[in-house]
């Protein structure tokens, strides 16, 4: 085979392998969360599909009027996070932000003008310009590097003492991400023009078919 066709194999093989560890690793926390609405909200397997949001939202917070941290069956790992958190009651606003809050961060940094998306050229200077490569660069350097992985702040960006070490440590994961954009945007511009041939080929057979079946 020629070494452009076995490097796409290649690549191909990893990025297959890599997906399949990570769906193995999610479904540890999927049965976790399968848990959780079947023994805690009480809400069956069959009625996953069609529970409204508000129906969960108003069990989230008839849960969280019981006050769990009298219970005797919480681990002290449990106990630890729930005393982490802000509120003692949970209502559909707080559930919502709480859900958001990467989300919100980055809208943040865009509402206070942290971050500057122009592109250095003459007729791109007043226009801002997000793509979808940009924002999974940003959310690996901004966002995994400021939230754990319990999706909570990191306390560290709370200490003015660290705030030297916590700057280097973000330049270091801007230039890591500038690097690796660097080296697979060949792969990645070929990947998006095979992904919106074939969609925009698949809606214009689409309504070619249609049209044509009128006339």
């Amino acid at each position: 085979m020629p070494w452009l066709w076995n490097i796409g194999l290649w690549l191909f093989a990893f990025y297959f392998i890599w997906k399949s560890i990570q769906y193995l690793l999610d479904l540890r926390r999927l049965l976790h969360v399968r848990d959780f609405y079947l023994y805690l909200l009480n809400i069956p397997d069959d009625d996953m599909q069609t529970i409204t949001w508000q129906e969960v939202v108003a069990r989230i917070m008839a849960l969280r009027d019981q006050n769990p941290k009298t219970a005797t069956s919480l681990t002290p790992a449990q106990r630890a996070f729930l005393g982490s958190q802000s509120k003692e009651r949970l209502d559909a606003s707080d559930i919502a932000n709480r859900l958001m809050r990467r989300e919100n961060y980055l809208i943040a940094l865009f509402n206070k003008d942290i971050l500057n998306l122009t592109i250095p050229a003459p007729i791109f200077r007043n226009h801002q310009l997000l793509s979808r490569t940009l924002e999974w660069t940003l959310e690996y350097s901004i966002l995994d590097f400021v939230f754990d992985e319990r999706n909570q702040l990191n306390q560290r960006f709370l200490r003015s003492d660290q705030r030297g070490e916590l700057s280097a440590k973000l330049r270091g994961r801007f230039m890591f991400s500038a690097v690796m954009i660097l080296v697979f945007s060949p792969f990645v511009v070929g990947y998006l023009v095979v992904v919106y041939f074939l969609t925009y080929f698949q809606v214009s057979a689409f309504y070619c078919i249609k049209y044509s079946s009128r006339g």
